[in-house]
């Protein structure tokens, strides 16, 4: 079969051919992989900087849509394991879901993990969001936040706001409303248009100095819930003891970790019918047999993310 394998840290990897895989045992599906996702995470897991990256030589990617002997095509997650740069794998029954019918191969492939940091945001570290909540999403026009847009609509959100510098690709989002980050130093950033407005929960794919901001000027009577994401803006956030004691605020974080493996397994279900009614998304298609010229290929922006079909 051939496969993709990681021999060195920090090095593309490289396409060959390795055994077979041994028949799968009672517990295991074999799926012939139709399409997987180059993710962060995975590029992390190859550099070696990851706490789970594995130890080499490996086949990198952690997920993908394969498809069984019977013709069922099957979300996968080999997070613990890796091997989804591959023709073939043997992946727990456990950890393949049925892809729904109205469900696109290459876009599930694309989607499903950086959906995942929204969707298990909002069910996992949120509790009791009521009816029509309303939801600030603080780096809207990153990849993962984009999607938490509609996806938040699927979970029941009546009024999506999102935060980001572009002013134009806010605007091509389709929120209901927006703030623009200042340009410089986020810490200035005028959030005065949303003051009147009880915000539910928010979203943070940035860290750093906007949510700071905003935690410290917004001003309501109802709980606010904030949940971090991600840190596309800095890996610290200094927050004045104030911004706590002047309202009803609770903080958490959100990833692998703040929730168990086990616990985003059983939503991924839930996951792909969302997935399954957000408009198509940006794809970047490439064989699997060109994987180390796309590993060091600069990406231009709005290219979509990569999906390796072999």
């Amino acid at each position: 079969m051939q496969a993709a394998i990681v021999s060195t840290y920090g090095k593309p990897p490289s396409y060959t051919t390795i055994p077979t895989l041994p028949p799968p045992t009672p517990s295991q599906l074999q799926l012939r992989i139709l399409a997987t996702g180059l993710h962060n995470i995975v590029r992390s897991r190859a550099n070696g900087t990851h706490y789970s990256s594995p130890a080499l030589p490996a086949i990198p990617g952690i997920d993908g849509i394969g498809l069984a002997p019977d013709g069922t095509r099957y979300y996968f997650n080999a997070f613990r394991t890796g091997g989804a740069f591959a023709s073939h794998i043997n992946v727990e029954r456990g950890a393949a879901v049925p892809l729904p019918d109205n469900l696109d191969t290459l876009q599930a492939a694309a989607l499903v993990n950086p959906a995942t940091s929204s969707w298990m945001a909002m069910k996992a570290r949120t509790t009791n969001l009521p009816p029509d909540f309303t939801v600030l999403i603080l780096g809207a026009t990153s990849a993962s936040g984009r999607l938490a847009i509609p996806l938040a609509r699927a979970l029941g959100a009546g009024h999506v706001i999102g935060a980001a510098r572009s002013a134009s690709t806010l605007a091509s989002l389709g929120l209901d409303s927006s703030v623009v980050v200042a340009e410089g130093d986020a810490s200035t950033t005028d959030f005065s248009s949303l003051q009147g407005r009880e915000i539910d929960v928010v979203l943070d794919y940035v860290n750093g100095a906007l949510p700071a901001a905003f935690l410290s000027t917004h001003k309501q009577s109802k709980a606010l819930q904030y949940v971090h994401i991600g840190t596309l803006s800095g890996r610290e956030m200094v927050l004045p003891g104030a911004a706590l004691r002047a309202g009803d605020v609770t903080i958490r974080g959100s990833g692998p970790g703040a929730w168990s493996l086990a616990g985003a397994a059983g939503e991924v279900p839930g996951l792909l019918q969302a997935l399954a009614t957000v408009g198509e998304q940006k794809v970047r298609v490439v064989k699997l047999a060109d994987v180390e010229g796309e590993w060091e290929r600069r990406v231009e922006g709005g290219e979509g993310r990569v999906v390796f079909a072999p």
